[in-house]
C-alpha cells in the first residue's frame, strides 16, 4: 500500500511540473504539521484577501492515524493503527479561529465502524509574514463498542510557532495530552476445597477484573522544513510541496490500576453465612489457589523527557480552484525501543473551500 501511495504522489508531481513554472514566494502560512491549514492561507493569500472572508472546509480523508489531528509525536506512538475513513467539517472565521467536527470510520472487515468523533477548536495568528503561531484543543468522543481502535486520549492541546523569513522555516510545536482507558473481562472459576471423610467440595463463581489506564503524554517537536511551490497556468492552479525534518521529544507518565472482584450465587452464601468453619476454610483456600482476588493495585510511572523520533515528513498539496487534493507520508525512527523501529504513516485528503 505504501509503494501504491508514493507511486501516485510521484504522478501527481510530474503532471503539475510539466505544466507549471516555479516562482519564489513570501512565506506567511502557519505550520501546522498534521493538516492542510497549513497550507490553505498560503493558497488564499494569492487569490482572496484572507482578512476579509471567513471560509467553510469540507473534507474526507484516507490515513492510518487515530491518536491526534495535530500532533506528530503522539501519532507516531501507534504500532498497528489501521486505515480509517474521515469526513470532516470546519468553519474559519476571518479572525484566525476555526471550529470543526471528524467522524472517524475504522475500515477493517468485520471490525468496520465508526469508532470515535472529535471536537476542535483553534486560533491561527500572522505577525508581519514572519512569525506564525497557533493554538488548538481536541475532544475526543470514544465508540464504547470500537474502543479498541479509538485514540486514548480525550483531550488534546498543541501549540506551534514557526519562523518564515529564513529559507529553512524552523519550527517549534509543543504538545499536551490527556486521556484514560478501561479493559473489561469476567470469567468463571471454580474453587477445590478437600474434605476429609467428605469428599471433595467444588464450589463455581465468577471474577471481574477491571484494568483503568490514566495517561499524561507531554511532547515537543522540533522541526525544519523547505516549502516549494509551482503555480500553473490557469489562476487558482497550483502545487505546493513541502519536505520536513523533525525531532520529536516525548514524557509519559501514566497510572494504571487493577481490580479483582469475585462474585457467588445465593446458595453459596447462605452456605457460607449458616457453616463458619466451613467459611473460614474457604476464606483460606481461597487465598492460596487465586492470590490476588478481591484486591486493588496500582502502579504509577513518571517518565522521563526523551528524544523519541526523528521523522522526515512529506507533504504535497494540488489546488484546483477552491478543490484541493493532499497526500501526505511521514517516515518514523522509533528510538526508545529495538522493536518497530521503522514506521510509515500516511494520509490522502480531499476538500473544498467554501466562501
Amino acid at each position: 500500500m505504501y509503494t501504491r501511495f508514493i507511486y501516485t504522489l510521484s504522478i501527481c508531481v510530474i503532471f503539475f511540473i510539466n505544466n507549471a513554472y516555479s516562482q519564489s514566494f513570501t512565506d506567511s502560512s502557519e505550520l501546522n504539521l498534521d493538516s492542510i491549514e497549513k497550507e490553505l492561507d498560503l493558497f488564499l493569500a494569492q487569490y482572496y484577501n484572507k482578512k476579509d472572508h471567513s471560509y467553510f472546509h469540507l473534507s474526507t480523508a484516507f490515513n492510518n492515524t487515530q491518536l491526534s489531528i495535530n500532533n506528530l509525536a503522539l501519532n507516531a506512538q501507534q504500532i498497528n493503527p489501521g486505515i480509517s475513513f474521515t469526513p470532516s467539517l470546519e468553519y474559519i472565521h476571518k479572525s484566525g479561529i476555526s471550529a470543526g467536527y471528524n467522524n472517524y470510520i475504522l475500515l477493517d472487515g468485520s471490525n468496520s465502524g465508526i469508532i470515535q468523533h472529535s471536537l476542535n477548536l483553534g486560533y491561527n495568528y500572522s505577525k508581519q509574514q514572519k512569525i506564525d503561531f497557533g493554538l488548538y484543543y481536541t475532544y475526543y468522543i470514544k465508540n464504547a463498542n470500537q474502543s479498541q481502535y479509538a485514540s486514548p486520549y480525550n483531550h488534546d492541546f498543541y501549540a506551534y510557532g514557526s519562523w518564515n523569513k529564513s529559507y529553512i522555516q524552523p519550527t517549534i510545536a509543543l504538545g499536551y495530552a490527556t486521556g484514560s482507558y478501561n479493559e473489561y473481562k469476567e470469567s468463571t472459576e471454580q474453587l477445590l476445597i478437600s474434605r476429609p471423610f467428605r469428599g471433595d467440595t467444588t464450589i463455581r463463581f465468577t471474577v471481574y477484573d477491571s484494568l483503568t489506564v490514566r495517561h499524561k503524554d507531554f511532547t515537543s517537536t522540533l522541526s525544519f522544513k523547505k516549502r516549494f511551490i509551482f503555480e500553473g497556468k490557469n489562476i487558482g492552479r497550483s502545487i505546493i510541496f513541502t519536505p520536513s525534518f523533525l525531532f520529536m521529544f516525548v514524557k509519559n507518565d501514566y497510572e494504571v490500576e487493577y481490580k479483582s472482584a469475585s462474585a457467588f450465587t445465593p446458595r453459596t452464601q447462605i452456605i457460607l453465612q449458616n457453616q463458619p468453619r466451613f467459611a473460614a476454610v474457604f476464606q483460606r483456600e481461597l487465598g492460596r489457589q487465586f492470590p490476588g482476588l478481591n484486591e486493588t493495585r496500582g502502579y504509577l510511572n513518571n517518565g522521563g523527557f526523551n528524544l523519541q523520533s526523528l521523522g522526515i515528513n512529506l507533504d504535497l498539496t494540488a489546488y484546483f480552484g477552491k478543490f484541493y487534493i493532499n497526500p501526505r507520508i511521514y517516515f518514523d525512527y522509533y528510538l526508545l525501543s529495538s522493536e518497530n523501529k521503522l514506521n510509515a504513516f500516511f494520509s490522502l485528503q480531499t476538500g473544498l473551500f467554501i466562501n
